[in-house]
């Protein structure tokens, strides 16, 4: 971010004592406490959607997430003299949850759970395409996407270390891929995934240990940019993956994570079915050659390659634990 960027705050009523750099935007103190300038590049009509969201949360006594503050023209988006659009959030100072620790994880978990109890809005007719798409669409195309990869390195003459991990751990996960999408198929997914929809659920939609901050006034949780209606339990399957894949699938922090949540925002036996599926999926082996296809395929790096190699040594403990979830 450009620092003449906060030229805008001209159109804020605040004062600004003191600026720093941070998570790739600017940092203010003001007499209105800490926010947050930076670029904006998105669609205002969303960005009103998620501040409505953050309004609601906050209006339901949850006061730590970053509610997007409006100009002396009442608009969320302000724009510079080389009319580049910014926005301001209120921000908080403190450090993002440590994987490591099971005080942060559980605190993560319980903070998600308290959110999702309050986040429930009933959608605008116009709020319609706020929705997230469907899970069975998702892996249909996910499982095609690994195909097409597949191929692609299968017709290659010579194969870079990457490569040659990839087809050696293809089928394994891909036939997993294949059974998850049937057995999903099988569920009552469908009528869950509507009736989330009717009761207006609303996902974070990126709810993982860097957008949560252990503050001295609790935990602030920031960035709703992809807040979306949905089944909020697809908020506690990212988190739960996220955190599981740096602690081994660690069987009894993964069931204390589900006790926690499930104490504060009851889980039905669908939402858990749920839960099972999405955990069971190989979404982490889909975006690891994801990545590889879309980006440049000459070269590698080699911790994509140690990606995969630790996806596949984790493979017994996730399924240990999968089976436990059960």
């Amino acid at each position: 971010m450009n620092d003449r960027g906060l030229s805008i705050l001209e159109q804020y009523n605040m004062k600004v004592f003191h600026t720093y750099r941070g998570r790739g935007c600017m940092i203010c103190e003001t007499d209105c406490g800490l926010k947050l300038v930076r670029e904006f590049h998105g669609s205002k009509a969303k960005l009103a959607f998620q501040n409505k969201v953050l309004q609601h949360i906050k209006a339901s006594g949850y006061q730590l997430v970053d509610v997007i503050l409006a100009n002396d023209q009442q608009e969320l988006v302000t724009t510079d003299k080389d009319e580049v659009p910014y926005i301001v959030k209120d921000w908080f100072d403190g450090r993002e949850c440590d994987t490591k620790s099971e005080i942060d994880i559980m605190q993560g978990v319980r903070n998600l759970a308290s959110l999702h109890n309050v986040m429930l809005l009933l959608p605008d007719e116009e709020e319609e395409w706020v929705s997230s798409g469907d899970l069975v669409d998702e892996y249909e195309r996910h499982n095609r996407e690994l195909k097409k990869i597949r191929n692609f390195i299968r017709n290659k003459r010579k194969k870079n270390e990457f490569e040659l991990c990839f087809i050696e751990y293809y089928e394994r996960f891909f036939q997993q891929g294949k059974e998850i999408l049937e057995q999903l198929k099988g569920t009552q997914y469908g009528e869950l995934r509507s009736q989330s929809l009717t009761l207006g659920g609303v996902c974070h939609g990126d709810y993982n240990h860097h957008n949560i901050l252990i503050h001295k006034g609790g935990m602030a949780t920031t960035n709703f940019d992809k807040c979306h209606y949905n089944l909020q339990v697809n908020d506690l399957y990212q988190f739960m993956r996220k955190i599981l894949e740096k602690q081994n699938w660690n069987e009894k922090i993964g069931m204390e994570m589900l006790d926690q949540y499930d104490k504060i925002k009851p889980i039905s036996d669908e939402e858990l079915e749920n839960l099972y599926y999405q955990l069971s999926y190989p979404e982490k082996f889909w975006k690891i050659a994801n990545h590889y296809f879309n980006h440049n395929k000459t070269w590698i790096p080699g911790r994509s390659k140690e990606k995969l190699e630790n996806l596949a040594k984790q493979f017994d403990q996730r399924e240990s634990f999968l089976k436990r979830l059960l």
